[in-house]
């Protein structure tokens, strides 16, 4: 059966950097280069996270994820000198801020940037998305009656089918989004071990990414799944109209490497636990 389509270009160049261990974080030019432009920007700079595989490991129930250790207070001594430092994920708002709602001046913008977490700690969701709630709710009763064996989330405008407990059911799982989407107008947005179906709008992290760098003068995105290409090719695009904006793609590895993923990246750190070292490294050499 041929997979599902990805609505994506992908920059087919080489990794410019791949981070295996701590020794490698200050021999590496690319890092250091941009580590630069990152200082040299203070509150004018921006970090941006995804959540799942990057600040925290894969899980089998998506539920059960939280933080590693030591991530919370790292992004509130990163926060403190920067702009601006922001979650960027799939998952709702909500989900976001209970996992980090005690790092002050974090920002949450759930479901690709259909909603965000507002100042009140109340989930402000776009208003052209709201209307499609209802559908959501409809969608996932019958994903849940359908699809047995498979993981279904519920993230209130959007539902997530993750068939990493049954991978055999894969072929069974993108046939019936494909179909669900012809039938509902929901978009698919295929994962890792995952395909989630969301409304049919212009939003996802690129178009979310590129509204957030406006004003900034330098940025990293850091993520491991398919979803998060378009912000790497927001920070890429950005970066090759602005000489004065500097852009860096940051790729994680997990227990699966995703191949676009690695490929798109300008530097590629091989897990989250890692990427734990390598926030304590940036931490400290901003600092100096």
């Amino acid at each position: 059966m041929e997979r599902l389509a990805r609505p994506w270009s992908v920059r087919l160049v080489a990794v410019t950097a791949v981070l295996r261990n701590p020794a490698d974080f200050p021999a590496s030019a690319p890092v250091n280069d941009a580590m630069g432009k990152l200082r040299a920007a203070g509150t004018r700079a921006g970090l941006f996270f995804d959540f799942d595989g990057v600040l925290s490991r894969i899980q089998d129930d998506p539920e059960s994820v939280w933080p590693l250790p030591g991530i919370a207070e790292l992004l509130a001594e990163l926060r403190a000198g920067m702009g601006m430092v922001a979650l960027v994920s799939s998952r709702n708002a909500a989900f976001l801020h209970s996992r980090l709602g005690t790092v002050d001046g974090l920002e949450f913008h759930g479901l690709y940037g259909l909603e965000h977490i507002g100042p009140d700690g109340s989930t402000v969701v776009l208003t052209e998305a709201g209307e499609w709630i209802t559908r959501a709710r409809a969608l996932c009763a019958a994903a849940v009656r359908e699809l047995p064996g498979v993981y279904v989330e519920d993230k209130k405008l959007s539902v997530g089918l993750h068939y990493r407990l049954a991978p055999h059911t894969r072929g069974a799982v993108e046939e019936w989004a494909r179909l669900a989407a012809e039938r509902t107008g929901f978009r698919v947005q295929p994962g890792r071990m995952a395909v989630e179906l969301k409304p049919p709008l212009d939003v996802d992290k690129g178009t979310t990414l590129t509204r957030l760098i406006t004003g900034l003068d330098a940025a990293w995105f850091f993520g491991d799944d398919l979803a998060d290409l378009p912000a790497f090719a927001a920070l890429h695009e950005r970066s090759a109209a602005d000489d004065g904006f500097s852009g860096l793609a940051v790729g994680i590895g997990n227990d699966t490497v995703v191949d676009d993923v690695k490929a798109a990246s300008d530097v590629f750190v091989e897990s989250p636990e890692l990427l734990v070292e390598f926030l304590r490294f940036l931490r400290d050499r901003l600092a100096e």
